[in-house]
């Protein structure tokens, strides 16, 4: 038999406290999951998708519209009260516009952006900082948190949630660093502790990752619970998505698709020593190289230039077609390696033509293994205004796991 003391809780009455706190926050992170992938949505909606009981979600809901995380919204039409529709219509429940706050921080070789967004994926702030020829990586990032704060200075930062930083490249997640970024020549830069002076949480991860987390939390996503993310501009990348979580793994080599091997390469010589990795032979900069080799690109012009120009050169599309394919053998590789719902191929990768034999391409070489079962391969064009965006995923995805690390009304 346990003794107890009086005004001292019993080890029994701990143990069910710390039951209680887990159970509510299990039920919020359900709850806001549910909202953000299928929202607005009213109660007796959210208990049959969650399948918590109306009791709790009542609770709960009330809870969260109280602290300023969700509101009500007028009920839609299909809703309302009428001839043959007898008692109180449901009221739908979406988050709160500029009820809490996400900031998301985009390195790039030759600027670095910041957008603050709410929970409805409204943009509330943005700025940009041009990064000026010869600048150490240090100076940049400190231009980069300053261009921040003065973002912040226009919100209210007690509503802000956290910030995501992404950047092209390798990244270690858990250790908040770049460890290598190609195309901005950064090793081992640590980008957590140059956030950290702004006061909030902070998020890294590398572009493709971010991207795969927006795909998976943006609402109306064709992407399924388990996804490929495939990534080409500077450099090539991937991420994977199992279950609706990202797959890291140890370090940062998860999705390090930097050397995988080209069958047929055009014997390029990647800076690993070796040739024809994927990223030596299929990136935007590698099909630049190619376009000078054969004389389709001036000399003066940009390296993604013949990815938008020169469309109708029969030598800049042929060498276009060629990479189509060898981005496409690379994916069904994958693809038949992995068995994803969905692949998504991102990137600026030429005309409707090269995306097309891509495609084709892809599908041939996993047809085997995946026999006569629809395999959903998309592209996405992931343009300037997108990461930004996916770069908030990395704190979207972290507080819709785990609310009550960010709301203490929930612990």
């Amino acid at each position: 038999m346990t003794a107890t003391v009086p005004g001292v809780a019993s080890p029994t009455d701990s143990v069910t406290a710390r039951s209680t706190a887990s159970a509510g926050a299990n039920s919020a992170a359900a709850l806001l999951t549910d909202l953000q992938r299928l929202g607005p949505l009213a109660r007796k909606q959210l208990c049959r998708t969650t399948g918590l009981s109306f009791t709790t979600v009542t609770r709960m809901c009330a809870s969260l519209i109280e602290i300023g995380v969700l509101a009500e919204l007028e009920p839609r039409p299909s809703e309302r009260t009428g001839p043959g529709r007898a008692g109180r219509p449901e009221i739908p429940l979406d988050f709160a516009a500029g009820g809490r706050l996400l900031v998301g921080v985009h390195i790039r070789p030759w600027s670095t952006t910041c957008t603050v967004f709410d929970l409805t994926a409204a943009e509330l702030s943005h700025a940009e900082y041009v990064h000026p020829a010869g600048a150490s990586p240090g100076e940049l990032l400190a231009a980069g948190v300053a261009m921040t704060a003065d973002v912040l200075s226009t919100v209210d930062i007690s509503r802000t949630l956290g910030i995501g930083v992404s950047i092209g490249g390798l990244v270690d997640h858990d250790r908040r660093v770049s460890v290598e970024s190609p195309m901005l020549g950064w090793r081992e830069v640590d980008l957590g502790a140059a956030f950290d002076p702004l006061g909030l949480a902070v998020h890294v991860d590398s572009s493709v990752r971010c991207l795969a987390l927006d795909q998976l939390w943006r609402r109306g996503s064709q992407v399924g619970d388990t996804s490929l993310t495939l990534f080409v501009s500077e450099i090539v990348g991937a991420a994977i998505i199992v279950d609706r979580r990202l797959r890291r793994g140890p370090g940062a080599s998860a999705g390090n698709i930097l050397h995988f091997p080209v069958h047929d390469g055009p014997g390029t010589v990647c800076s690993c020593g070796r040739r024809n990795c994927l990223s030596a032979v299929v990136s935007n900069p590698a099909l630049y190289d190619q376009a000078l080799a054969v004389g389709a690109a001036p000399p003066d012009t940009q390296w993604h230039t013949p990815v938008y120009k020169y469309q109708d050169n029969p030598v800049m599309a042929a060498l276009r077609r060629r990479r189509a394919g060898w981005l496409g053998e690379a994916a069904g590789t994958l693809i038949e390696l992995l068995n994803p719902d969905t692949t998504v191929i991102a990137g600026h990768l030429g005309t409707q033509d090269d995306i097309d034999h891509m495609f084709a391409v892809a599908r041939s070489r996993c047809s085997t293994t995946l026999g006569a079962r629809p395999t959903s391969v998309l592209h996405r064009e992931a343009g300037a205004d997108v990461w930004d965006r996916a770069s908030v995923s990395l704190v979207l995805d972290d507080y819709l796991r785990h609310p009550a690390r960010y709301e203490p009304a929930l612990a």
